[in-house]
Formats: C-alpha cells, structure tokens, sequence
C-alpha cells in the first residue's frame, strides 16, 4: 500500500458548507483559517456554491484565469522544473516548449489532456483533515483538483500530513517572489 508525493497547482479546493454552521464562524472567520492552514492566498480563486456528495452543499474556489496565464506559469516554472527535477531537462523541456505554445485559455485544457507528465489534471489529490478549534474540535476535509508538475515514487502515508505543510511552507518561501507559487500544494496522490 501506498501513495504518490506529488506538487502540484491547486486549481480548486472545497469543503462543505455545514462546516460554518457546525463551528459557529462567518465564511470569512472559516477563510481566514483556511488560508493559514492550507497555506492558499483565497485572493487568487473565485468562489462559489456547489452541491456534491449526496447532494450536500459545498463552497468552491476556483483559481482564477487570471492567474493561470504563461505570465504568471512559464516565469515559476521555468525556477521550479530545475530544483525539483535536479536539472533534468529531459523530464520538463518538451513541456515548456508546449506552453509556450498554448494560449493562456488553452492551459486547462491541455491540463485536463494529460499530454504532458509534469504539466496534468489530477482529481487524486489527498484531501487534508483540519481540527478547528472550536467546541467539541469537528473535523472538515478540504478537497483538491490540482494541476501536477512532479511526482515521485510510492510511499507509506499515514501521519505525514505535518511534515508536507511543512515541505509546502518551504518551497512557497523558496518562490515568493512568483504569484502562482501561492497556490502551491504539495500532496499524495493515487
């Protein structure tokens, strides 16, 4: 058993919105908790409702397509690739050349086409588990689409949740100076 380590874009998360209820917080108080935990900068996605799983309500947010332009991508990845493929460019040239190429609406797309390894949709993505802490301390899962730009081999994943905010801290500090690397998440996937 196991999973794989992935980094990835996040280009949508959500959670149920009985969660504001449950914890007696505005959606605001619950953003504010969220962007600390799960380390996303909400200014960066749209938010809306949605209904899901046994037609429960959730609020989504969706990264902007302002955000996810080659302006913002090619800049970010073209400092991310080499770190995180140890100057590999056989892993990652042909898809910098490939979105160079695509037009900023076309990124989802070719995303969701998984044409490129390092540049795909992934709906796998591990949600997190937070405990708030209010009354009774309920637990809320956030659920994530992500956009993959590494993955490595499998691995044991119970009780690694600390050490991959922690990682994700890390590498979003490594490229503050990039827009997109707010909505960095480093995950397992599979």
């Amino acid at each position: 058993m196991g999973q794989y380590l992935a980094t990835g874009l996040v280009v949508k998360a959500s959670y149920p919105k009985s969660i504001l209820q449950e914890a007696k917080w505005t959606q605001q108080e619950f953003e504010t908790f969220l962007s600390a935990k799960a380390g996303l900068d909400l200014s960066l996605y749209d938010m809306s409702e949605t209904s899901g799983y046994q037609n429960e309500e959730y609020l989504r947010y969706t990264l902007k397509p302002s955000v996810l332009t080659k302006e913002n991508l090619l800049p970010f990845l073209q400092e991310f690739y080499p770190q995180i493929y140890d100057g590999n460019t056989d892993l990652y040239a042909e898809t910098l050349a490939v979105l160079e190429k695509t037009e900023d609406s076309q990124l989802p797309a070719l995303a969701e086409g998984k044409s490129q390894v390092p540049f795909q949709y992934d709906a796998y993505a591990h949600p997190d588990w937070f405990r708030l802490p209010v009354a009774f301390y309920p637990n809320v899962s956030i659920n994530y689409h992500t956009i993959m730009l590494a993955m490595d081999g499998k691995l044991i994943t119970e009780g690694i949740s600390g050490h991959l905010r922690f990682f994700r801290r890390c590498v979003q500090e490594r490229f503050a100076q990039f827009l997109i690397a707010r909505t960095l998440k480093i995950y397992t996937t599979g």
